[in-house]
């Protein structure tokens, strides 16, 4: 009975905020990390959510403190540097922000994109114009890599023998409709014969 009250007491203490921090003020130690601040629709903003998102955004401040000393006023707003920090955050706020959308299931890079294609096409920062293409196609090679590489480490193995079917679908499928729509656009508006229009496709 003793063991099992020192054991709760113990979760407890873990799911405060700083409880074994003997610096910080009371009131911050007794505060429970699971304690639910505010609730909207089907979410629910607890303290762990308040201090993750403050640590977020203080690992961006020293971040761009850690560039700014190495590189100096590139790092500046109006630099080259800063519009493509600008970039990374509002990247990452835009994906981890439609996570949290009920009912949708859209995954962060599914943000990441879009805000990619917002900045693209409002001229907010025009990334060619500040980096140049040598280093703009550098980027967009490393970005390419990093989200098959996600995807890749996304996939489990249970699910791919549990549906093998599926699995084969999904591989014939788009590749059989794509190569059957480059096939007839060759045939029929560049005019190639049937053999070429295959082989094209």
């Amino acid at each position: 009975m003793a063991m099992g009250r020192n054991e709760e007491e113990e979760d407890e203490e873990d799911n405060t905020c700083c409880n074994r921090a003997t610096f910080c003020s009371p009131i911050l130690r007794e505060i429970l990390v699971t304690d639910v601040i505010s609730a909207c629709f089907d979410l629910q903003l607890t303290w762990a959510d308040l201090f993750w998102f403050g640590t977020v955004i203080g690992m961006t401040l020293l971040a761009w403190a850690v560039l700014y000393f190495l590189l100096g006023d590139v790092v500046l707003p109006g630099g080259s540097v800063f519009g493509l920090l600008l970039l990374i955050v509002f990247s990452y706020t835009l994906g981890w922000t439609l996570v949290y959308i009920p009912r949708l299931h859209l995954p962060p890079i599914f943000g990441m994109l879009l805000a990619g294609i917002i900045l693209r096409n409002t001229d907010v920062y025009n990334i060619q114009d500040e980096l140049g293409p040598g280093t703009t196609s550098k980027i967009r090679t490393f970005c390419l890599t990093f989200i098959m590489v996600r995807a890749g480490l996304q996939l489990t193995t249970t699910a791919l023998r549990a549906h093998p079917v599926f699995v084969m679908i999904l591989a014939l499928v788009p590749c059989t409709i794509e190569m059957l729509t480059i096939t007839v656009s060759c045939r029929y508006l560049l005019e190639y014969p049937w053999n070429w229009s295959f082989m094209t496709g």
